[in-house]
């Protein structure tokens, strides 16, 4: 199905242009990542010296993986009330992973690296915490050995737990993804929630503050999307138009957003 919901075009103009002008605080690029975008030529090793990997065999086009929630796998505007009991003959909201951020930074790297394909796998489920993220880690990222590893997982949250336990699973990723494959990676930040309870909106910057500062500790490069929405939310447009089901969906708009960050990490490098 494809998204329709948007903000209104001259604010989205406006938290574009944000976006570009945003100044990356973080030290770290996806310098690995982007010597394989330079490098790949999309031709056979028999043609190329650099067109064989390791084992002999013709290099494979680059791989990213994102990893995330609801927000990495499309979801965008509810079709139903969420207080409705769910009908399995209707889908609950619409996925438009055409919209994805991802697929819009694949799109991006294709139009400045011209000579090669790059290909991105969709590890976002909707509903899942960074718990459930590390749970299915190996089968859904270490197993296919990524070039560049997306790292969004902070809105999701099981109440059993806490934010040192979201921080110890957070690094048990990040070493599981450094050194076992040799993916750059990019941690990112969420963008920002309407949170009905004061509690999960304190919960919610905690874990916020630990992606960000597990970044700095690890040398580990940042997307920081959240800190560009807070940058643009100073205009005084409303948080809830900027949200296409009304609560923590991006509209295409903040998915742009999130591609133009990616890119321009890649671009530093």
């Amino acid at each position: 199905m494809h998204t329709v919901y948007e903000m209104e075009e001259q604010a989205a103009a406006l938290f574009l242009n944000t976006a570009r002008n945003h100044k990356i605080k973080c030290q770290a690029r996806p310098s690995h990542f982007a010597a394989i975008m330079r490098q790949n030529t999309g031709m056979v090793g028999e043609l190329l010296p650099w067109g064989q990997d390791t084992d002999g065999l013709e290099r494979r086009n680059p791989l990213i993986v994102a990893i995330g929630d609801s927000v990495t796998a499309g979801h965008f505007e509810n079709l139903q009330p969420l207080d409705r009991p769910f009908d399995k003959k209707r889908p609950i909201e619409i996925a438009d992973p055409r919209e994805v951020y991802h697929e819009k930074f694949r799109l991006k790297l294709i139009d400045t690296y011209e000579q090669t394909s790059v290909s991105v796998i969709n590890a976002g489920i909707a509903g899942d915490t960074i718990f459930g993220m590390e749970q299915r880690l190996k089968r859904d990222v270490l197993s296919h050995s990524p070039d560049l590893v997306l790292l969004n997982g902070t809105i999701n949250w099981r109440p059993d737990k806490t934010t040192a336990d979201f921080r110890d699973s957070l690094l048990r990723m990040t070493d599981a993804i450094r050194s076992q494959t040799q993916a750059d990676l990019i941690l990112m930040t969420p963008n920002p929630v309407i949170w009905s309870d004061r509690d999960m909106q304190r919960l919610f910057r905690e874990r916020i503050e630990c992606v960000r500062d597990l970044s700095v500790k690890q040398n580990i490069c940042l997307a920081d999307i959240y800190a560009i929405w807070e940058e643009f939310l100073t205009s005084g447009y409303p948080l809830q138009k900027m949200l296409s089901n009304k609560t923590s969906h991006p509209t295409k708009t903040g998915h742009e957003v999130c591609a133009l960050e990616l890119i321009n990490l890649v671009l530093e490098a």
